[in-house]
C-alpha cells in the first residue's frame, strides 16, 4: 500500500510540476528532447566531465558505449549486487537530465557521480586484492608493487618526482604481509585520488576569479534602479549581457524576490502583441547599466 501511495503523490507532483500554470516545461530549455542521439551526446560530456576530460576532450560515441559495456560485464561477472545496481544507476540515473538541451553539468551530476565511484572503488579493491593474493606474484612482488606505485604517483602528480615517491612506496608495500599489504596499497590509491583531484582544480580554479563579475555587475544595475514593482506586475528585460543564458531572469527573480511578479526576458518568452503592449515595466539591460524604458504612470 505504501508504493502506491508514495506512487500516487510522485504522480501528481510530477503532473503539477509539468502542466502546472508556472511550469518551466513551457520553454524550449527545459523541454525534453527525446532522441537516441540526444541521450547519447549528454551521456558523453556527462562521463567526460567527471572524468576531467570536458570541455577539452569529449568522448567518443563508440568510448561511451565500450566504457558502459565493460561496467555491466564487470558487474554481472563479478555477481555481487552492489555492482550490478552500479552498472545499471550510471545508465538510468542521468534519465532526468539526459534529454535536456543545453546539457547540464557541475552540481546536477553528484548522483551520477556517486554511481561511478562505487565502480570505481569496487574496482581498486579487486586489483589491490587480487594482486595481494595472486601466486604468479611470488617473488616478484616488490617489483610489481614499484611498478604499480610509479604509475599511480606519476598519474596522479603529473610529475617525475610523484611517480619515484610511488614507487618507493609500492615497493615497500609488496613486502609486507597481504593483509597490511591490502590497506597500505588502498591508502595509496587515496592519497593518489587526491591529489589527481586537487591537481585538476587547480587548473579549473583558474578560470574562477572572473566567473562572477560579470553576475556581480548586473546585481549592482538592478539595485541601482531602485526599483520595487508593484504585486502582480509584469516586467521586460531586454538586452541580455549573458548572451543565449537564463541568468538574468534568475537575477531579477532573486533581487525582487516577489512571486507574484511576471518577469519576461526577450527573445526567451514568446510574447503576444497584447501582452507587449500590457507590459508594466520595460528594462533595457547591460552588464553595468539598467535602465527603465517604460514604466507605469504614477
Amino acid at each position: 500500500m505504501t508504493p502506491l501511495v508514495a506512487g500516487l503523490l510522485t504522480a501528481l507532483y510530477i503532473y503539477g510540476k509539468t502542466h502546472g500554470p508556472r511550469s518551466l516545461v513551457r520553454f524550449d530549455a527545459y523541454r525534453p528532447r527525446y532522441s537516441w542521439s540526444t541521450f547519447v551526446t549528454t551521456n558523453t560530456q556527462f562521463v567526460s566531465e567527471l572524468f576531467y576530460r570536458f570541455p577539452h576532450h569529449v568522448i567518443s560515441y563508440t568510448a561511451l558505449l565500450v566504457l558502459w559495456a565493460l561496467v555491466f560485464i564487470y558487474a554481472f561477472l563479478r555477481r555481487d549486487r552492489v555492482l550490478q545496481l552500479m552498472a545499471f544507476w550510471v545508465v538510468v540515473v542521468p534519465l532526468p537530465i539526459a534529454f535536456i538541451v543545453p546539457i547540464r553539468g557541475g552540481a546536477c551530476l553528484y548522483l551520477l557521480l556517486f554511481g561511478w565511484a562505487m565502480m570505481l572503488a569496487k574496482l581498486a579493491s579487486d586489483l589491490i586484492t587480487l594482486i595481494s593474493k595472486s601466486s604468479m606474484l611470488i617473488g616478484q612482488t616488490a617489483g610489481v608493487g614499484a611498478a604499480i606505485g610509479a604509475i599511480i604517483g606519476g598519474t596522479a602528480t603529473g610529475r617525475v618526482r610523484g611517480a619515484a615517491i610511488g614507487a618507493a612506496a609500492g615497493a615497500a608495500a609488496a613486502k609486507m604481509p597481504p593483509s597490511i599489504f591490502r590497506i597500505v596499497a588502498a591508502f595509496i590509491v587515496a592519497f593518489s585520488l587526491a591529489s589527481f583531484t586537487q591537481r585538476e582544480n587547480q587548473r579549473v580554479k583558474r578560470r574562477w576569479p572572473n566567473l562572477g563579475q560579470k553576475t556581480s555587475h548586473v546585481i549592482q544595475a538592478f539595485r541601482s534602479l531602485d526599483l520595487h514593482p508593484a504585486p502582480g506586475s509584469t516586467i521586460l528585460l531586454t538586452g541580455n549581457p549573458f548572451g543565449e543564458e537564463w541568468y538574468p531572469w534568475f537575477i531579477a527573480s532573486l533581487v525582487w524576490n516577489d512571486h507574484s511578479l511576471r518577469i519576461w526576458l526577450e527573445d526567451k518568452h514568446q510574447l503576444t502583441p497584447r501582452q507587449l503592449a500590457n507590459v508594466n515595466y520595460v528594462i533595457s539591460l547591460s552588464e553595468f547599466q539598467a535602465k527603465i524604458v517604460r514604466a507605469p504612470e504614477l
